[in-house]
């Protein structure tokens, strides 16, 4: 889990006209493309035929069958395309860098004298949410939920739309469907054979719950007993949003959990 406190000392480079990506916060560099267009904002076609997801990154969805475009889709597009459209990006990512549909999953500096790390610069205009995966580098975790704090607070971008609020786990009519962060203290911890539940309501039929599934426990640093620690706890879950009852999120790692409040 990522404490409160861990926010406020990650690095945010707010000072400086850019962002960039310091060494020791670099994953393995893996090459460099050219921009040849901006699907989302999140999403990028290279010019070698590539399809690039920004790493640690969730911006609003384009429409997909019959569900609409998510609110802030276009403005979050333009945005990266005001940014990267033509240019020429460093990628940066694990030794495979790609997901389960074959696209490239990697941090990317924009190439040229004045580099910007994409990823904390659609975090600082408030273009995009932090979902980082399990594997994200804590140092890098904890920069890129500084970025988003500064824009939450200073209300920039997407910031400014209902939508994009954080959800109060004690109103769960409110919560969902969508990506979403929900604050709330963990009222009890629940467990079955398969799966291990963060209840924030006496009742999960119809409040809110955080779902940990067995095969998912390898990305809690603390395991079991740091989940279970969490009873009684304030902390924000971030993921998306689906229907257990009442609305739920599924919890892949301790990245998407945040700690609101220090230890007693």
């Amino acid at each position: 889990m990522l404490g409160g406190s861990a926010i406020g000392s990650g690095r945010a480079w707010a000072g400086s006209p850019v962002a960039t990506l310091p060494p020791w916060q670099s994953a393995p560099e893996i090459g460099t493309a050219r921009v040849a267009a901006v699907s989302g904002g999140d999403r990028l076609m290279l010019d070698d035929g590539r399809t690039l997801v920004l790493a640690g990154l969730r911006a609003p969805r384009d429409a997909e069958g019959e569900r609409p475009a998510e609110p802030g889709f276009a403005a979050a597009r333009e945005h990266l395309a005001g940014l990267v459209q033509g240019r020429t990006l460093r990628l940066f990512a694990p030794a495979d860098g790609r997901d389960r549909l074959g696209r490239t999953v990697a941090h990317a500096l924009v190439a040229g004298p004045r580099q910007q790390w994409l990823q904390a610069v659609m975090l600082r205009d408030g273009f995009a949410r932090v979902y980082a995966p399990a594997r994200t580098r804590p140092a890098i975790a904890r920069a890129l939920l500084a970025e988003e704090a500064a824009a939450r607070a200073a209300g920039r971008g997407l910031w400014r739309l209902p939508d994009f609020a954080i959800r109060d786990a004690a109103t769960p009519e409110r919560i969902g469907p969508g990506f979403a962060l929900v604050d709330g203290r963990v009222l009890a911890i629940g467990e079955t054979a398969h799966t291990l539940f963060l209840n924030f309501g006496p009742d999960r039929r119809t409040d809110f719950s955080a779902l940990v599934e067995r095969r998912d426990r390898d990305g809690f640093a603390q395991g079991l007993r740091g989940l279970r620690a969490l009873e009684g706890r304030r902390v924000r879950v971030r993921g998306m949003v689906f229907r257990y009852g009442g609305p739920a999120i599924r919890v892949r790692s301790d990245r998407a959990i945040e700690l609101l409040e220090e230890q007693p």
